[in-house]
């Protein structure tokens, strides 16, 4: 896609069984999709879950793009009570806190079942890489069920993701 608000406004518009999007790509199949804000951030934001376990968040406001290759589930080495430190390291990397101590909420679900397809309430904290700040580490627990959730995602431009029609 060329454009950020173009692309926005196709996924949005398209209906719950129908969606599919090309990421740098290679065709995904969502899996779930939720729009979600948090205490600490005063914008909304959208998460897709693919049929692989990926992951894309979308801040609109922003015009943000970030993509996952898949959940951590526990990041390896960072215990429950490392969360909200000020900087964290995985995998050989530093990572400095960016959101501590947040809570997501959800504001419209929209395809697949919450809790099984796509996470509803979680704690999070939000790490920037220090080498790399399109690097977002997300360390969290989903609240339903009180299991780790956490996110390596990096930024990737509008022209990397489509809506496949």
């Amino acid at each position: 896609m060329k454009s950020f608000d173009d692309f926005l406004q196709k996924l949005l518009s398209k209906s719950a069984g129908d969606i599919e999007l090309k990421i740098k790509g290679i065709e995904k199949k969502i899996k779930g999709m939720c729009r979600y804000t948090s205490n600490n951030y005063d914008f909304e934001y959208i998460k897709i879950v693919f049929e692989d376990h990926s992951h894309l968040i979308i801040v609109p406001s922003e015009k943000d793009i970030a993509y996952a290759d898949g959940v951590l589930g526990e990041a390896e080495g960072i215990s429950d009570e490392m969360i909200g430190n000020k900087e964290v390291n995985y995998k050989g990397k530093k990572y400095v806190l960016d959101n501590g101590d947040d809570y997501q909420f959800v504001l419209n679900h929209l395809v697949g079942v919450p809790g099984k397809d796509i996470e509803g309430e979680v704690r999070f904290s939000d790490y920037i890489g220090v080498d790399d700040d399109s690097e977002v580490l997300s360390l969290g627990w989903i609240v339903s069920t009180g299991k780790r959730a956490d996110v390596l995602a990096r930024g990737i431009d509008i022209s990397d993701v489509e809506v496949v029609d």
